[in-house]
């Protein structure tokens, strides 16, 4: 194998799989990168066996071939280089990465050895916009589980609602739910797309407009630019969490966005562990308050538009100042019923994003 690729392709490719690749497996061959010259083509993909990724570049291939390399050495080597271009050559075990001055030889391992993965063609596959989809994740996946106890809750929920594209995630502290018209992925049943894989697909998404999607029996299919990702699907059912959304958002505050949550960090300050921060609100003002025995107290008075009754709770800051900072919307409405019930969040920009949290006990 030989080809002839520019220096950022090559390390730009395979900075974005760095974190799929295995750095402590069981098989060696699963921190090492495939590495195939084809054509005008060099492609590189990564795998844990949960996820995959297989992407592209442009080369110049004097030699066509493939063969499976350590992907964090290569990695920094083609980051470290100062050449425009950079010359690959595999042979003997070996692969040669050379610059203009420079030469390293990397050991492989065999690439008939590296898990084969399951390639879907384009026509299986449905269009859908790359920066409504990302939009959805990023409102949603923030509230997933990371408690590997809860593998269900370690995910997005993906479902057809009555016309409806529905993405769900939560930690059974809080929800988030996105809702959008649907693109036609006429899904049987709802499928739980696991949260490392979720990751993976928001850092491709930003390249461009395109995204081709399929859901299969096990697994979930994302096709946009040249990047191909495909994630197994979590085995296993996502609780009804229909059972815990709202009839209706109640009394909302409404207040600036940036202004809530240059607030709440602020405050936060004082909180940490099991003190949270207390929103006491009122006719036209929100007080926030955290007081720790063992560092002192925080205090900060908030301009809202409310006319109900009084009302305060206690939240963990962190569940407040995650969505706040995701959204970019000016204003946001916020619900509280009382210190013991679900609070609302919700933005009038975006009627189809709904966030639910618990308060915290005194």
């Amino acid at each position: 194998m030989k080809a002839l690729v520019k220096r950022d392709d090559l390390s730009n490719v395979l900075q974005e799989i760095q974190s799929v690749v295995e750095k402590k497996s069981t098989m060696p061959i699963l921190s090492n990168v495939l590495l195939e010259a084809s054509r005008d083509r060099l492609h590189i993909m990564a795998t844990d066996l949960e996820i995959s990724i297989r992407d592209s570049i442009g080369a110049q291939v004097p030699e066509e071939g493939s063969t499976t390399v350590e992907a964090r050495k290569i990695y920094e080597i083609s980051r470290s280089l100062p050449d425009e271009d950079i010359t690959l050559s595999a042979e003997k075990g070996r692969l040669e990465v050379q610059g203009k001055r420079s030469i390293f030889s990397l050991v492989t391992l065999p690439e008939e050895d590296y898990p084969k993965v399951p390639s879907y063609p384009e026509e299986e596959t449905i269009p859908m916009d790359a920066s409504s989809f990302k939009d959805m994740l990023d409102k949603t996946a923030f509230a997933a589980s990371i408690d590997e106890s809860r593998y269900t809750l370690r995910g997005i929920f993906l479902e057809n609602d009555e016309g409806r594209l529905n993405i769900v995630a939560t930690d059974g502290h809080r929800l988030s739910l996105v809702c959008r018209e649907d693109p036609g992925l006429n899904l049987e049943k709802g499928v739980i797309i696991p949260r490392k894989g979720v990751n993976e697909l928001r850092k491709l998404l930003p390249r461009g407009d395109s995204l081709r999607i399929s859901i299969k029996e096990k697994d979930a299919i994302f096709l946009t630019g040249t990047a191909t990702l495909i994630t197994r699907l979590v085995d296993g059912d996502f609780p009804d969490y229909k059972q815990v959304l709202p009839k209706g958002e109640g009394n909302p505050l409404t207040t600036d966005r940036e202004a809530f949550l240059s607030a709440l960090k602020r405050v936060s300050i004082m909180a940490g562990g099991s003190i949270g921060v207390k929103l006491r609100i009122g006719n036209g003002v929100m007080t926030l308050f955290a007081s720790n025995p063992d560092l002192g107290e925080a205090r900060e008075d908030l301009e809202i538009r409310y006319s109900g009754e009084e009302v305060e709770a206690i939240f963990n800051p962190k569940y407040l100042i995650e969505p706040l900072s995701i959204l970019d919307s000016e204003e946001v409405r916020f619900s509280i019923k009382d210190p013991l019930s679900p609070a609302i969040l919700t933005t009038p920009d975006d009627e189809g994003f709904l966030y639910i949290v618990m308060p915290m006990r005194e």
